[in-house]
């Protein structure tokens, strides 16, 4: 059973969101906070499509996280191929 906390603090100042996500898992899998700083359109946009595809927010940056170093991983093993 996984519970997702989802945190949201507007900075008028910097006209930035702040976003705190915290998910307790009472599974074996260990979930550890992280804060980011994300611009407002991009929040709301996020939130518009995670609801539209009843996809929790927490799980839909998780998955984003891992497909980009996922990517830079290989574009890096890549690169260094190419150099040898």
């Amino acid at each position: 059973m996984t519970t997702a906390f989802f945190l949201t603090f507007f900075d008028k100042k910097d006209n930035l969101c702040y976003h705190q996500l915290t998910e307790v898992n009472i599974m074996d899998t260990k979930k550890k906070l992280l804060g980011v700083r994300i611009p407002e359109p991009i929040i709301i946009e996020l939130r518009e499509y995670c609801k539209s595809h009843g996809i929790l927010i927490n799980y839909f940056v998780s998955e984003a996280i891992k497909e980009r170093l996922r990517k830079a991983k290989k574009a890096e093993i890549k690169k260094k191929s190419e150099k040898r």
